[in-house]
């Protein structure tokens, strides 16, 4: 089993390149390749605030696939109070990995928690877990890891851990978990007072891909 890292490039693409070897037995190949990055704003009509229609739809990953996407990594579940923590829009989250799957490309999670409550990120989570079209779930699931919504950096990490280690309890070692985490850069060397003392360690037995976002801000 490889342990990968996966970095996404302008929320566009992911690159991969082969990391520690891990002791899980889950399949990383959704995280291999070309992928796309869809967050709730770019489909999900009720957080539209423009008035206009999402610029995103079921219909554009045919398009998707003809530009050689393999992954599609789509945001399920939003923290925010209308509603509450939960799938955004399940029947149309269920459409898009229909239509993902019907064309070859494979369908990864993500959600961001707030940590200010792990029973309520959890809830979405199950639900990703529950989710099946035609018998058929997602392809990995992803923690989107950025939150500092709680300002105790040790509960803040503290929470991180147990969510991830829920998570992984509720699907399985077959299922391939993401950690969505800063650039080291942005921790290390530009905000040292962003996230001290990050919990990779506590994070790796839960985690098969490191998947570091890339923002050019950052340098």
């Amino acid at each position: 089993m490889r342990r990968l890292l996966v970095i996404g490039v302008a929320a566009l693409a992911a690159l991969w390149v082969p990391a520690a070897p891990a002791q899980a037995a889950a399949n990383v190949r959704p995280y291999e390749g070309l992928g796309t990055w869809v967050d709730v704003f770019d489909y999900a009509p009720r957080v539209q605030t423009d008035g206009h229609p999402p610029p995103v739809t079921v219909d554009s990953v045919d398009d998707m696939a003809k530009l050689g996407v393999r992954t599609l990594y789509l945001q399920v579940g939003r923290n925010d109070a209308k509603p509450t923590r939960r799938l955004v829009d399940e029947p149309l989250v269920r459409a898009f990995v229909g239509a993902a799957h019907r064309v070859g490309i494979a369908v990864v999670a993500w959600y961001l928690p707030s940590l200010d409550d792990v029973a309520a990120d959890f809830r979405p989570l199950e639900g990703i877990g529950r989710l099946r079209v035609n018998g058929r779930g997602f392809d990995g699931i992803a923690l989107d890891m950025e939150s500092t919504d709680v300002a105790d950096v040790a509960q803040r990490s503290n929470r991180l851990v147990q969510l991830t280690k829920r998570l992984r309890a509720l699907v399985g070692g077959d299922m391939p978990l993401g950690a969505i985490v800063y650039p080291a850069v942005q921790l290390e060397v530009l905000n040292l007072a962003l996230w001290p003392d990050f919990p990779y360690p506590r994070l790796k037995p839960s985690s098969d891909v490191w998947l570091p976002m890339v923002y050019l801000i950052f340098r």
